[in-house]
């Protein structure tokens, strides 16, 4: 993936994040854990994008690129209902440990996963 250089505004902050893929393409999210950084994720850009899908990898609140120095669950799920608002419609999620959490606790809030 090229170096993180998009940002998206949350309610609270701005989120840094890369995406790869056809930029028509319907979007699979991939989520780090706990103290993780979107370029862990790496492994899993390659596959998602041969599958003919987008991939948007988010640096999550207070992680790798984006802003802030304080996060929870309730900040990742955030930013990530805010990303998915941008791309829908979403069609999966790839997420390790924490982000796996907040990935669950945020498809209640109807992210469009199929």
């Amino acid at each position: 993936m090229p170096p993180v250089a998009k940002r998206v505004q949350t309610s609270v902050l701005e989120i840094a994040y890369e995406d790869s893929g056809p930029a028509d393409g319907v979007p699979v999210f991939l989520m780090h854990g706990w103290g993780g950084h979107s370029g862990q994720m790496t492994p899993f850009v390659d596959p998602v994008v041969t599958a003919g899908f987008r991939v948007v990898a988010l640096d999550l609140p207070g992680h790798g690129e984006s802003a802030g120095s304080v996060s929870s669950l309730i900040h990742f799920a955030s930013a990530l209902v805010r990303a998915a608002a941008l791309f829908r419609p979403v069609h999966g999620l790839v997420a390790h440990s924490f982000g796996a959490a907040a990935s669950t606790y945020a498809t209640r809030f109807r992210l469009g996963p199929r």
